[in-house]
């Protein structure tokens, strides 16, 4: 789904959504207000209820799957809480889910755009003049009026978040929402992550909290899905449990990369071997006409609109492409996995990120939740939804977080998820990369170097530029430290 809209300060928000209609055709809803539009759009599969919602008080827009609550409860509890801000704030932190909420209250003409605890999906703003304009596309926004392009921070563990490749275009904040009342405009955190102890050792709660989240993750409104399964631990998990619950899942494996196997692609074998029930077994090659291919359309408007240098977005967009031939319509995805429970062989070099609040004075690792983990979310979010298909990402749950907070830090790499893996799932003797090293989509036998300067190529031949734009951000007041 897209969402995008603008409205005008000086109006306050008067007849904002005054008039809706809705096409059945593409599920677009044209919300007029102030001769502009706010559509929501999705498939054919998408059901109408689970998107858009409104009575009397407000009005509810939903891009992505709420786990934990629907609509219209969500719609009851907001209207107790009398749009408190902290009785609100509680009510967005206790939602599990992948979304981007637009709420509109029609008595106070306040408008709240908000984006999930660890950001999955994108929400973008732009205020020009007495404008404010915000999208689920940083296009979108550029398409009404044409931004000049930036440059973007590209060290590996500081995110481009907020800033975009668009000077003037920001995203909310994850944990975040944007207030947007009587004129004034306000960024709000409703969720602090918060400093854990680190001496806890038992996994009973933990390991509790990933079955029931495996579990309605794997089944929820979906009939199939597909997992992108390395020799990684994250990974393991999301087939190996599948397979112990008898599920309709799908693998798709990445084993050959220009012409050659991968490093891990023998440990992928032997885990294959291992499933007993998988639906399909499709093996993935990653060759000069898939990374071609993956160059020509990593930048389209519906894809990456700010520039990545990272080369992990060449596979990602091959096994995804792989996955919409198959014509399976959800993906599970291990993200979330190594930033909960550290599992970067670079532990040392996390640090507060700017523009994010610094939540952790004993364990910077947790960090990598403002950097990498915005960084390689975004990889897989933004191929699904250029293929049209839904992106679920089981480790990125608050309660888990709270759970791994206070666990003991050992040199092992995730742990807990190496127990997980041996002792809910039926996965069987470990094999020797299971109990110390760390795999995940290997994109070998290339130059990472000529990738990288491929990649910027790209990004400068989508936006008719001959070279990559030196020129800083903007920087938005509205930021929070």
């Amino acid at each position: 789904m897209d969402l995008f809209g603008l409205i005008k300060t000086r109006d306050n928000l008067n007849n904002l959504l005054n008039d809706i209609s809705l096409k059945q055709d593409n599920y677009t809803f044209n919300c007029k207000y102030i001769d502009n539009t706010l559509s929501v759009c999705g498939g054919s599969d998408l059901s109408l209820d689970n998107c858009f919602l409104e009575d009397v008080d407000y009005v509810l827009f939903l891009d992505g799957i709420m786990y934990n609550t629907t609509l219209k409860d969500l719609i009851n509890k907001i209207k107790s809480s009398k749009l408190d801000i902290t009785v609100l704030n509680q009510l967005i932190k206790q939602i599990d889910g992948e979304f981007v909420i637009i709420l509109y209250c029609k008595k106070d003409l306040s408008l709240f755009l908000i984006r999930d605890h660890f950001g999955t999906r994108p929400l973008y703003f732009s205020i020009e003049e007495n404008n404010i304009v915000w999208s689920s596309r940083c296009y979108k926004i550029n398409q009404l009026k044409k931004h000049s392009l930036c440059c973007v921070p590209e060290e590996r563990l500081i995110p481009k978040e907020p800033y975009t490749s668009f000077n003037g275009i920001w995203q909310v904040p994850p944990s975040t929402y944007l207030k947007i009342c009587k004129g004034n405009l306000e960024l709000i955190c409703y969720n602090f992550w918060e400093e854990g102890d680190y001496n806890e050792f038992n996994l009973t709660k933990l390991h509790d909290c990933i079955e029931h989240t495996l579990i309605q993750k794997f089944t929820m409104g979906c009939k199939e899905i597909a997992i992108p399964m390395s020799a990684g631990i994250d990974s393991g998990i999301l087939a190996f449990y599948a397979d112990k619950l008898k599920l309709d899942y799908h693998v798709f494996s990445l084993v050959e990369v220009m012409g050659k196997p991968t490093v891990e692609s023998k440990y992928i074998y032997k885990r294959i071997d291992r499933l007993k029930n998988a639906k399909s077994v499709n093996l993935i090659k990653c060759n000069n006409e898939e990374y071609e291919k993956a160059l020509a359309e990593i930048y389209k408007p519906r894809y990456y609109e700010t520039f990545r240098k990272s080369t992990g977005i060449i596979p990602i967009h091959t096994i995804f492409s792989s996955i919409k031939e198959k014509g399976i319509a959800t993906v599970i995805d291990g993200t979330g996995g190594d930033e909960l429970f550290h599992g970067y062989n670079y532990r040392e070099q996390f640090h507060p990120v700017p523009f994010f609040p610094e939540n952790w004075k004993k364990n910077n690792m947790f960090y990598s939740i403002y950097a990498v983990l915005l960084e390689n979310t975004e990889h897989v979010e933004r191929a699904g939804r250029f293929f049209d298909l839904q992106s679920r990402f089981p480790f990125q749950n608050r309660k888990l977080y709270n759970l791994s907070k206070d666990l003991i830090v050992k040199e092992i790499k995730k742990w807990p998820l190496r127990k997980f893996l041996f002792d809910k799932t039926n996965y069987g003797l470990p094999m020797k990369p299971d109990y110390d090293s760390k795999y995940g989509l290997c994109m070998d036998h290339f130059s990472k170097r000529k990738a990288q300067a491929d990649i910027r190529l790209a990004f400068c031949k989508s936006h008719n530029i001959t070279n990559y734009p030196h020129k800083q951000p903007l920087t938005c007041n509205l930021i929070p430290r």
